[in-house]
């Protein structure tokens, strides 16, 4: 009796269906599981992003400075990182150029986990003409690598000092093994076989610690990123019209103009206020008339506005009394130390709250007062709101007398803050002489300066003297005193 069994052709059709069904789920898994080298590709655009935007925001590596063409990446000056030394010039007797073009290449590979050591680093020169593979788009080649770190991928760097807007770092995820391209059109004689990944990645670094996939320049790569700026002149002229002309912007860039501005750079527009003899007529809406404006690319024409105001102004006059009639004022004034000076600053006296001028100074509106026809009165029309010191020397035998203090100087000093309209300030001057007194009974005999006002005598240098204009005496120092006469 014979056992019942599977026949020969059954067999192998269940062999024949469990073939199609491995190799339908291989193909499918295939198709679900990541390709390793595609993963490590992305893997290595993360950290090169991290790395590089570390670097750029690193001053102990570089430096802000204001100079647009050393900006970023582009400061190529030397640094002492951990005691050791990367870019500008040394006195060991190397390349200076080399030096300074390295500096990138070796900074970045010393933020890896190499095989070897950090000396070991090469940063690869351009060879122009080469047929090799590893070819960048400004000629770069080497059939050298420049390290390989411990997880086995391969990074290619070059000697740069970034004056043509960008730099370029290739990275191989799987070392030598094959396809070891950029390009699955373009792969070397030596990798035989089909590949569906390309193994080699290119990344353009930017100045500014970004990178592109895209040549910077290229035409796949040029985006018309722009700054409109709106300027808008507020009030009106002495005619009633409309103010056209009030002010300009201008802006950071290389060309100086506001088009073709690079992804991921930071602009600053500075707003210059219209001039009228040589000093501001205007006033901008943006703080100490900048603007920074940051291209992130999610706006290809960005639009700003600034405006322009008039600053308001107003005349002084200063009326003189005391001068002798038909005297010209320049007899009394010393016309060249007389200034009119704009400070940044209003202060109070803590004694007795009268306030004062302080900081900077802004503007000296020296020799634009003008002296009108009765020789008395001083004036001088536009100047801006702020605060001022008014401060001139006076000719002898004339003094400045201020019924505040009642004190008597022959320089004279006021502090004041033009607001809102108009000011006039008065200001009487003093005929002085010098008197020849006697202690009363007989003494010491006292040459005394001494400009007379409302029965009082006071020297000119603040030094009070009390006259009495019955008696014609003097009290100087407790003691009495008498005039002598000529």
């Amino acid at each position: 009796m014979y056992k019942k069994g599977f026949t020969l052709a059954e067999v192998l059709i269940v062999l024949g269906i469990l073939g199609l069904i491995a190799a339908m789920t291989m193909s499918v898994l295939f198709k679900v599981l990541p390709n390793m080298d595609e993963e490590n590709l992305k893997k290595t655009a993360y950290s090169v992003q991290n790395i590089i935007a570390q670097m750029h925001n690193d001053e102990s590596m570089y430096p802000k400075i204001s100079d647009y063409n050393k900006q970023g990446f582009k400061n190529t000056d030397k640094v002492n990182i951990k005691g050791v030394s990367y870019g500008g010039s040394s006195l060991d007797g190397n390349n200076e150029e080399n030096l300074r073009n390295e500096k990138f290449c070796r900074l970045f590979a010393s933020r890896f986990e190499k095989k070897g050591a950090d000396n070991d680093v090469i940063c690869l020169s351009p060879q122009y003409g080469s047929e090799n593979v590893l070819t960048s788009d400004r000629g770069y080649t080497s059939v050298d690598k420049s390290f390989t770190t411990t997880d086995n991928m391969d990074w290619f760097l070059f000697k740069d000092d970034f004056k043509e807007g960008y730099s370029v770092i290739i990275v191989d995820v799987n070392g030598s093994e094959c396809p070891n391209t950029t390009d699955l059109g373009n792969i070397p004689n030596n990798c035989n076989g089909r590949y569906k990944f390309a193994d080699r990645r290119k990344f353009y670094i930017r100045p500014n610690g970004t990178f592109t996939d895209l040549k910077p320049g290229s035409e796949a790569d040029i985006t018309p990123y722009a700054i409109n700026v709106n300027i808008i002149c507020n009030g009106k002229d002495d005619q009633g019209n409309k103010i056209k002309d009030c002010g300009e912007v201008t802006i950071n860039s290389p060309s100086g103009k506001f088009v073709n501005l690079e992804l991921n750079e930071t602009y600053t527009l500075t707003a210059i206020p219209k001039k009228s003899d040589g000093i501001d007529a205007f006033t901008s809406s943006w703080q100490d008339n900048k603007k920074d404006i940051t291209i992130n690319g999610q706006i290809q024409n960005i639009k700003t506005t600034v405006r322009f105001s008039p600053i308001e102004k107003h005349n002084i006059n200063l009326v003189i009394e005391g001068c002798m009639e038909n005297e010209i004022l320049g007899n009394c004034i010393k016309s060249e130390n007389f200034k009119l000076v704009q400070k940044s600053m209003w202060k109070v006296k803590p004694d007795n709250g009268r306030g004062y001028t302080s900081g900077n100074v802004l503007n000296t509106y020296s020799g634009r007062f003008t002296e009108d026809s009765s020789y008395n009165t001083l004036s001088t029309t536009d100047i801006p709101v702020g605060n001022y010191r008014l401060q001139f020397d006076l000719v002898w035998p004339y003094a400045a007398y201020d019924s505040g203090s009642h004190t008597i100087t022959s320089s004279f000093v006021k502090d004041f803050r033009l607001g809102t309209s108009d000011i006039s300030y008065t200001i009487n001057l003093l005929k002085c002489e010098e008197v020849n007194v006697q202690k009363v009974g007989g003494g010491s005999t006292v040459t005394l300066k001494v400009c007379e006002s409302e029965g009082n005598g006071y020297t000119s240098d603040d030094e009070e003297y009390v006259f009495n204009v019955g008696t014609q005496k003097f009290t100087y120092e407790d003691e009495e005193y008498e005039k002598i006469e000529d």
